[in-house]
């Protein structure tokens, strides 16, 4: 299923990202065909400068930023305006989400998805984000009933290195094969639980899930079937 979702690759368009770039309402987003439905939020026309630094919580539930693509058609149709919108509106109402500074010490915002909502998030753009959860103590889960990551909190689960410094490792029977650094000085563990994948177990070895029973889900990297099973469809069948 990890193939399926892509890994939810990351590149830039209007959200945050990770090492430094461009920062915006979200996370890291993919670079996707815009989809044409604008958000309901209103637009200031005073002069402003597009740019990370324009990015910013009006409220904790609304952000704002300067932009030229001011219905979000993937198109400049106007001089640089400030375009304000809820979070929720902008994740096309997929979770609850919030708005918060992007770090400590920085004055920009962005949006951040509350506990049960989904970290991988396709926006009013018609890109796909990879959002920050509200929560610190939260991570990206893997819950199959949806299909996506979700922000899951008191998982005990915590990660430091980042980036290509990453390094999967197994917490107990879930694997956690991604650590993002998205600015608020806790960086955001992706889990998958091997056990909910089918019965597999967490391989400390390999950091991967290794056994995992027939009828379970796999993948050809990751998510590995066991003795006399085969991947196939993304589920695990018998040879």
């Amino acid at each position: 299923m990890r193939a399926q979702l892509g890994h939810i690759a990351l590149a830039v368009a209007l959200a945050a990202c990770e090492g430094g770039e461009q920062r915006g309402p979200g996370a890291t987003v993919d670079a996707a065909t815009p989809a044409p439905d604008a958000p309901a939020g209103s637009a200031d026309a005073a002069v402003c400068t597009p740019g990370p630094t324009s990015v910013a919580c009006t409220d904790t539930r609304t952000v704002s930023w300067c932009t030229e693509d001011t219905d979000f058609d993937g198109t400049k149709e106007s001089p640089p305006t400030t375009v304000k919108v809820t979070c929720k509106e902008f994740f096309k109402n997929a979770g609850a989400a919030s708005c918060e500074p992007f770090s400590a010490t920085s004055p920009e915002g962005q949006c951040t998805m509350d506990d049960g909502g989904p970290c991988g998030v396709r926006l009013i753009t018609g890109a796909i984000t990879t959002a920050r959860c509200t929560t610190d103590s939260a991570v990206c889960m893997l819950d199959l009933g949806v299909q996506n990551y979700v922000c899951t909190a008191a998982t005990g689960i915590s990660c430091t290195a980042t980036g290509t410094a990453f390094a999967p490792f197994c917490h107990g029977n879930q694997l956690v094969w991604r650590c993002s650094d998205d600015g608020d000085g806790t960086p955001q563990p992706h889990v998958d639980d091997c056990t909910a994948l089918g019965n597999g177990t967490c391989d400390a070895a390999a950091n991967k899930c290794v056994g995992i029973q027939q009828g379970g889900t796999c993948n050809q990297t990751e998510w590995i079937c066991g003795a006399g099973l085969k991947c196939q469809s993304s589920k695990c069948v018998p040879q």
